[in-house]
């Protein structure tokens, strides 16, 4: 014992008296075959263990584990037989297991013993300690090699060790851990040639890729891991946002942000609303509605909306602005069973003129990137103010309309005041062009505002006259809103005033007074020319 604990090497000593002509072999047990370990209890084995036996081929220890009852020394003992081997690891861990008999020594077989030559240095090592005491070593010994582990050169990769680890170690820091425990290794580029040493027959791996991991949980052992920086791995994602998704959520906070409040009406309307609001009584009819006054699925956004400002208003909450994003159902197309289902967004700011509808548009136009936004003014569309709707137009195609809502549709949804409106074909918008900025850098000179009001005819669209002023202002426009709106006294007749603030700012200068008055001329002339106005005074 002493020896097994100074250098690391089991071993078991037999009465050479009971052993016939001191002859031993070692092998398998055979089924049922039965034996009395050390601590007298009888063993029945089995033939995955493995056996020492004497000359007579009764088997008098278990190999690696317990010696036998019979061979054990006593103190009648004179003369002693010492066995040193090295035992198969996964053998003596079965054996342990299903014969519940730990011990020092099987504990060392199992984790793996030194195969090389540390049995030759415990062997002197016991004859040298007891011949201390007296006694006399035969000469020679008998050594049978076995099969033990093959101790050849495998390779392990530098950068696949340092993938595994997370660390970044040369070749040379490897080769100086490695060395540190025996490991004789040697670098060649991108490669180790690593000899493991007898003694760590735990390291040895069953395959190329088995072995570099076994070798990298040496060297990061070595390195420190509490030295490795901590990463967190980064999980697979089951799921995103579509491109679609996340610009709808982008138009919601944009709302949200000017200070609107989200709707989830009902999408059934009454067998009337539809004809109320001025649109074509073409919805599609319900045959089993939960409720016959909502028996129609709505065309439009429209009535929704009046619906729930005109509640708001029966209970004193005026001035609410709301929006809603949600599905409508036209008409089938040709050819088509199912209705033509899609998807639109629409604001309702009541006590709003058609401008702060406009407005809306514009910001939204900015936060989606739409390309080539335009107006045009059309008398007659459904539900809309004549001469204070238009229809909007993006990248050549009409996609909604922004003005104000009818007084005639609005006492017949008992709304009093004026509400604008803007609804938008959300899904086709989204699916089209857009979301290509052109970015600009922020100037750090001072800017320089103007208000100008232009009277033009009532004919005129004010989003022509804007386009206009942008166009003629040039690059020198950073800014451009429509404030005001005037019909009334001091005007000719089926004229209106429309004043607009404009916001002048040079990217890499200070603009002086002589180029401010010329953009501010060159405003009046194009929209004297062009939308046959004229300044107002």
């Amino acid at each position: 014992n002493y020896v097994m604990l100074e250098l690391g090497q089991p071993n078991h000593v037999f009465d050479l008296d009971t052993i016939p002509n001191g002859h031993l072999r070692v092998r398998r047990a055979t089924e049922g075959e039965a034996m009395v370990t050390l601590d007298g209890a009888e063993r029945t084995l089995i033939s995955l263990d493995g056996v020492i036996a004497n000359g007579s081929d009764e088997a008098i220890s278990l190999a690696g584990v317990m010696g036998g009852h019979d061979t054990e020394v006593t103190d009648s003992t004179t003369s002693v037989l010492l066995e040193m081997a090295w035992w198969d690891p996964p053998s003596i861990s079965r054996t342990i297991k299903r014969h519940n008999l730990p011990s020092e020594a099987s504990t060392r077989f199992r984790r793996g013993a030194d195969w090389g030559e540390n049995i030759d240095r415990a062997m002197d090592r016991f004859c040298e300690l007891i011949a201390q005491t007296g006694a006399t070593i035969a000469p020679g010994q008998i050594d049978v090699p076995g099969t033990t582990p093959q101790q050849g050169h495998s390779t392990a990769r530098v950068s696949k060790m340092n993938s595994l680890l997370g660390t970044d170690m040369t070749a040379e820091e490897m080769v100086g851990h490695l060395s540190s425990i025996g490991f004789t290794t040697t670098a060649a580029g991108d490669d180790l040639t690593v000899t493991v040493p007898s003694w760590r027959w735990d390291a040895l791996g069953g395959n190329a890729h088995e072995f570099e991991s076994s070798i990298a949980e040496e060297i990061g052992r070595l390195y420190g891991y509490e030295d490795i920086p901590k990463t967190v791995p980064r999980g697979e994602e089951t799921g995103h946002l579509t491109d679609y998704q996340k610009n709808r959520r982008a138009v919601r906070e944009a709302l949200l942000g000017m200070g609107c409040d989200e709707t989830l009406p009902m999408p059934f309307l009454g067998p009337e609303d539809l004809s109320l609001v001025g649109l074509p009584d073409d919805g599609v009819r319900l045959t089993n509605p939960l409720d016959a006054n909502e028996s129609v699925l709505r065309t439009s956004l429209l009535p929704g909306q009046l619906k729930a400002i005109a509640y708001n208003q029966s209970h004193r909450n005026p001035s609410v602005r709301f929006f809603e994003t949600g599905q409508v159902f036209l008409p089938p197309r040709e050819g088509e069973l199912l209705p033509d289902e899609r998807e639109y967004l629409a604001v309702a700011l009541e006590g709003a003129e058609a401008p702060e509808a406009v407005s809306v548009l514009n910001t939204l136009a900015r936060v989606l990137a739409l390309p080539n936004v335009k107006l045009f003014n059309v008398d007659d569309l459904p539900g809309m103010h004549p001469g204070r709707a238009a229809e909007v137009v993006i990248a050549g195609k009409a996609r909604g309309v922004v003005g104000e809502v009818a007084p005639s549709v609005l006492r017949s949804f008992e709304v009093s005041g004026r509400v604008a409106w803007l609804q938008l074909d959300l899904g086709e918008i989204l699916r089209g062009p857009h979301g290509k900025r052109n970015y600009r850098p922020v100037s750090k000179f001072p800017s320089s505002d103007m208000d100008l009001a232009f009277v033009v005819a009532d004919d005129v669209g004010a989003d022509k006259v804007r386009n206009t002023i942008a166009k003629s202002a040039g690059e020198l426009l950073v800014d451009l809103r429509l404030v005001d709106a005037y019909r009334g006294a001091g005007l000719p007749e089926d004229s209106r005033s429309l004043a607009f603030a404009l916001r002048l700012q040079a990217a890499d200068r200070t603009l002086t007074d002589a180029e401010i008055t010329a953009t501010r001329d060159a405003v009046i002339a194009a929209v004297a020319k062009t939308n046959n106005g004229t300044l107002r005074a």
